[in-house]
């Protein structure tokens, strides 16, 4: 019995080690009023520190497109998306994407307004 759970204690503790199960990323969201076509998405791993999380929700509420509406724990809506573009973020470990939607924009425009601001193209 005692060899049992020593072998219990050994397996949580690889577990443990290795994270097995476990991930320590976050996800934050900025969506904005439908008629826009927009919504921000930030993945972060390791999480934003609450800094950086009070940073991107003024953002969201004062951004120059108009007043989103920011998540901590959200993602963005795949209903009626176009796409989503994969650009640079000024922190490490962090994935920043736009999620363009229909209406207003067209998938060739929703792609035009992403390769123009400098990001990665991925429709769907």
């Amino acid at each position: 019995m005692i060899e049992r759970r020593a072998g219990f204690v050994l397996l949580l503790g690889v577990v443990a080690v290795l994270g097995i199960g476990c991930t320590n990323t976050a996800t934050y969201s900025c969506t904005f009023p439908a008629a826009l076509g927009y919504c921000y998405e930030w993945i972060a791993s390791p999480p934003l520190t609450n800094a950086e999380i009070n940073t991107i929700a003024a953002g969201c509420s004062s951004a120059t497109i108009g007043t989103g509406t920011f998540s901590n724990g959200g993602s963005c809506s795949s209903t009626n998306r176009l796409g989503v573009c994969s650009l640079p973020y000024s922190v490490a470990g962090v994935t920043y994407q736009w999620s363009y939607y229909s209406p207003p924009f067209t998938a060739s425009t929703a792609q035009s307004g992403c390769i123009t601001s400098g990001g990665i193209w991925s429709a769907g």
